[in-house]
């Protein structure tokens, strides 16, 4: 699988695990300016999850993860207008 994949999904879980303070400070706000570029990629992956031959048991369900980086971006996309 491409690396950017796997780190936009991994982001997901870095989110969930409020665990921004372990990367250099990182704070969410810092990829909403890429989100909607991002998006559009989770969705594609997601929606084709077989194809990039990537089983479920190691890397979850790529739906359940767009639906959660969806909810968690929701209270930031208005920083993107």
């Amino acid at each position: 699988m491409c690396p950017s994949v796997i780190t936009s999904l991994g982001f997901e879980t870095l989110w969930m695990a409020n665990q921004f303070d372990v990367c250099d400070g990182a704070d969410p706000r810092v990829i909403v300016p890429v989100m909607p570029d991002l998006l559009s990629a989770i969705k594609y992956v997601a929606g084709n999850q077989k194809l990039f031959d990537a089983d479920e048991h190691i890397y979850g369900n790529f739906l359940v993860k767009r639906s959660r980086i969806q909810t968690l971006y929701a209270p930031y996309s208005s920083l993107n207008r």
